[in-house]
């Protein structure tokens, strides 16, 4: 008998393979209980107890522990969960690793699959873009406390320049265009409204000008030559 348990939410997953070997285990007390782990898996281990009928003929109840984190223990898994399955014993397989490709084999002989997934994350508009818009509107001072917000927080330079690089060359996109607006190729309506609205304040020379000034600083961050925070706070002063 093969049971596993896995999933994206791995609290979840792990609480119910300890909720259900408790349970077994209450259900058959004169059960023999054994745990193989990846840590220092042993391959011999695993098939003795895939061969294993039990002292005196009593039920053998198996965990198998993440054995995907070892690559022995992974291919154990997948070339033998039919026989795990087939088995007079009960073997709980509690994997970490939820991908499909992997567990296929698994799920394919399992007698029952608990997988629980944690709800995809909600994609938060970058606080980021914040600072790119103070910038293109010349609010200097909100641009300035935007920005020491964002390095309080610890927000990572890479996300707080790749916003600033994203808005400032869409609005240079739009500016070029002479867009009034309407839909561009490759560009939503609402994405190049905002930016036509952004870039007013801007030529579309300063606009090139201001990317330029963008990239050369998020260079001199990554090759060490101002630290990160300098060259944000460079970047935000000079316009």
């Amino acid at each position: 008998m093969l049971y596993l348990f896995t999933g994206t939410d791995t609290e979840k997953a792990r609480a119910e393979f300890l909720k259900t070997r408790a349970a077994l285990v209450a259900k058959y007390p004169d059960a023999t209980v054994k745990e193989l782990g990846d840590d220092g898996f042993a391959i011999s281990s695993a098939e003795e107890l895939l061969a294993a009928r039990g002292l005196f003929e009593k039920t053998l109840i198996v965990s198998f522990r993440t054995l995907s984190k070892d690559e022995r223990g992974a291919e154990f898994l997948q070339k033998n969960a039919k026989a795990l399955a087939a088995s007079e014993n009960i073997f709980l397989v509690y994997e970490e690793d939820a991908r499909k490709t992997f567990l296929a084999p698994i799920e394919k002989h399992a007698e029952k699959v608990l997988r629980f997934d944690a709800p995809p994350a909600k994609k938060e508009f970058p606080r980021a873009f914040a600072l790119a818009e103070a910038l293109l509107l010349r609010d200097k001072k909100s641009a300035w406390v935007t920005l020491q917000e964002l390095l309080t927080d610890d927000i990572p330079s890479e996300q707080i320049f790749g916003a600033l690089f994203w808005q400032i060359k869409m609005a240079a996109l739009v500016k070029k265009a002479g867009s009034n607006g309407s839909p561009l190729p490759g560009i939503a309506p609402f994405v190049a409204g905002k930016a036509l609205r952004l870039g007013k304040k801007y030529s579309e020379r300063e606009l090139l000008a201001l990317l330029g000034k963008c990239v050369d600083l998020y260079h001199s961050r990554e090759d060490g030559v101002l630290p990160p925070e300098l060259a944000l706070e460079k970047l935000v002063l000079s316009h």
